[in-house]
């Protein structure tokens, strides 16, 4: 019985480095992995946004806080993505097409994040297997821009088209006589808060520490 070791770097060593560098194919492979990463990452940021949206108009009444608050509780008490599509599910009624669409981002997803490497380690080893991860990975991209463009429209439908300026103006003027605030008063809070609105965010995903 030959007593043989497998040399682990024999295929760095069958790399055609003159041809395809290595550093490159690789860049390659994680830079998609990384536009994938980011798709599923906006998947949750919006589906975050719609449900605040959502919870904030069943109450009939808006206010910062309240959207702040709501943000608090989906980002960090849900969090996670099947939870926040299972509480979409439960406060809509989704198309099956939207709904089998947002269970395969979340399949996709998953697997990006937990599996992908672990799964395709030996395909790193050659200029093919890094092709065919690449493939995979536009189409895991794909599948969850998928989700994210039926969330999108769903939004548009329930919430509401994006309002111009001449809405938004209108918008201020007609609540500033309700509270009894002028115009201009209005305008300078909403740039206040406006201008919140990125760090409370944030430091909501992020946790408050």
């Amino acid at each position: 019985m030959t007593n043989e070791s497998t040399d682990p770097l024999q295929w760095f060593a069958e790399w055609p480095h003159d041809k395809v560098p290595l550093i490159d194919k690789w860049r390659e492979v994680h830079f998609r992995f990384g536009l994938a990463a980011q798709r599923a990452s906006t998947l949750e940021t919006d589906l975050v946004l719609l449900l605040v949206d959502l919870d904030t108009k069943s109450k009939g009444q808006f206010r910062f806080e309240d959207s702040v608050n709501l943000i608090n509780y989906f980002a960090q008490d849900v969090r996670l993505l099947g939870r926040l599509i299972d509480a979409l599910k439960k406060r809509a009624q989704l198309e099956d097409a939207f709904a089998q669409a947002l269970n395969l981002a979340l399949k996709q997803r998953n697997y990006l994040i937990h599996h992908f490497y672990r799964t395709r380690s030996e395909s790193f080893k050659s200029p093919d297997g890094c092709d065919e991860m690449m493939e995979e990975l536009v189409t895991i991209r794909d599948d969850i821009a998928v989700a994210l463009d039926y969330l999108h429209d769903y939004t548009q439908s329930i919430i509401g088209s994006k309002m111009n300026l001449d809405d938004v103006l209108s918008f201020i003027e007609k609540h500033g006589r309700q509270f009894g605030l002028s115009t201009e008063t209005i305008l300078e809070r909403y740039k206040t808060m406006s201008a919140k609105i990125p760090e409370e965010i944030e430091r909501a995903f992020r946790g408050n520490s």
